[in-house]
């Protein structure tokens, strides 16, 4: 995130993208290793996991580093609900319900809301 905004250096969106790309990829891996050791509930990087996620879905929102696409950007958050809410990044999971709640509208109505 330093990267993509400039905080202290030059702002790169692009490069923040590949950093936050990065650290999903290794956040997931670790996670993965947990879970096959027999951790139930994921090991010590979900929380890292779901930040990078997060941070991810906000580049497509926004337009950071990638082409907006709103659609993708609501997808990744979905999943987020669900991966936010068994750590205590209460932030990411506030922010997502109501994309939650209109995603379970688009269920019920078959109308799509996020076009």
């Amino acid at each position: 995130m330093t990267v993509r905004h400039g905080w202290g250096c030059k702002a790169d969106p692009a490069e923040g993208l590949k950093y936050l790309s990065a650290a999903a990829s290794n956040a997931a891996l670790i996670e993965d290793q947990a879970l096959k050791s027999g951790m139930r509930k994921g090991g010590a990087a979900k929380g890292e996991l779901v930040l990078a996620i997060f941070e991810l879905a906000n580049c497509f929102r926004h337009g950071w580093g990638v082409q907006i696409d709103k659609v993708a950007a609501k997808q990744v958050s979905v999943g987020l609900v669900w991966l936010s809410g068994d750590t205590t990044d209460t932030d990411s999971t506030m922010r997502l319900l109501p994309t939650l709640a209109t995603r379970v509208g688009e269920f019920l109505t078959g109308r799509h809301f996020c076009q």
